[in-house]
């Protein structure tokens, strides 16, 4: 079973294949890179058919407006298609994933941005910073590589 990506699922890996790709600018990649050889190559790889790439602009306008959520989601879905197609079977140990729990800070900021904020002092100073945390489900392979697999946001009560 082949897995298809929508364009809105396929959206954040044409902009990291942009980022990836060593352009040096929208213009460029937008020059290089909306070709009918990367279409083929994306349908190849990825399942994705679509009748044209998305102009840079609407590349970058994504990462503005982008849910974390929807990141994580997409996030995977591309693992569950690497497992699907057997790419991830050298992670395996006697025959299985092998899984960890992992907590993990993912933004800190200086002042409160959103309702979900946690907070706390920081070295000597009485400064309060604000993060956010989340419990990490990560992949791990016997050579030592994780994939991070799916996250729980942690937030105050």
């Amino acid at each position: 079973e082949i897995y298809t990506l929508s364009l809105h699922d396929a959206l954040p890996i044409l902009s990291l294949l942009m980022l990836l790709s060593g352009v040096e600018s929208r213009n460029q990649y937008n020059q290089n890179l909306l070709t009918e050889e990367t279409l083929h190559i994306l349908k190849k790889i990825f399942g994705l058919d679509i009748e044209n790439i998305p102009h840079g602009d609407t590349l970058i306008h994504l990462w503005k407006k982008l849910d974390v959520e929807h990141l994580n989601r997409l996030k995977v879905a591309m693992i569950r298609s690497l497992i699907r197609r057997k790419l991830l079977n050298n992670f395996r140990v006697k025959g299985r994933f092998l899984m960890a729990v992992d907590g993990v800070e993912i933004f800190r900021f200086q002042e409160r941005h959103c309702q979900h904020c946690l907070y706390g002092k920081v070295g000597k100073s009485d400064k309060e910073q604000f993060y956010h945390r989340v419990l990490e489900i990560k992949l791990l392979s016997q050579c030592g590589l994780a994939l991070s697999y799916q996250f729980m946001v942690i937030t105050p009560q």
